[in-house]
C-alpha cells in the first residue's frame, strides 16, 4: 500500500502522502528487511521524485513542483542513507546511480545534501565508492 504512493506515474501526487508513505516504508525496513527489499527500487525512485525523465527535470527547474518535490526527494536521500549506514539494505541495482543523479539534482539543497552524504558517512563506511 506505501509502495503504490511511491510509483511517480499517479496523476496528482500527493506530496505530504508520498514523504509519509516513503518514511514509513522506511521504518517497516528496519523491523522487515526482507518484506520491504523488493520496494526499494520504487523507494531509490524518490530521489528523483516529481521528475520521470530527463526532459521533464529540466522542464521542472524553477517549477514550483520541483520545489514542492524536493521534501520527498530530500526524506529519500536522509532515509536511504541512513539504512545504507545501518546495514539494513546494500548498494544495488539503480541506488547508486540514483544517488548520483540527486547530487547533480537542479534543486540546490537536494544537490549539496546528497553530495553531503556520499562523500561523507556513506564513503567512509564504504571506502570503495
Amino acid at each position: 500500500m506505501f509502495a503504490r504512493e511511491l510509483h511517480q506515474n499517479l496523476a496528482e501526487p500527493c506530496i505530504a502522502v508520498q514523504s509519509n508513505a516513503l518514511l514509513e516504508l522506511g521504518d517497516l525496513c528496519i523491523k522487515y528487511t526482507n518484506l520491504v527489499d523488493r520496494h526499494l527500487p520504487v523507494m531509490a525512485a524518490c530521489l528523483q521524485a516529481g521528475a520521470t525523465t530527463v526532459h521533464e527535470i529540466h522542464f521542472l527547474e524553477g517549477a514550483n513542483k520541483s520545489s514542492a518535490t524536493a521534501l520527498v526527494r530530500k526524506h529519500a536521500i536522509l532515509m536511504l542513507s541512513g539504512l545504507l549506514l545501518q546495514d539494513y539494505i546494500k548498494w544495488r541495482g539503480l541506488l547508486f546511480h540514483r544517488f548520483l543523479v540527486a547530487s547533480s539534482d537542479t534543486d540546490e539543497g537536494v544537490a549539496s545534501l546528497a553530495e553531503m552524504t556520499l562523500c561523507g558517512p556513506l564513503l567512509s563506511k564504504n571506502s570503495k565508492l
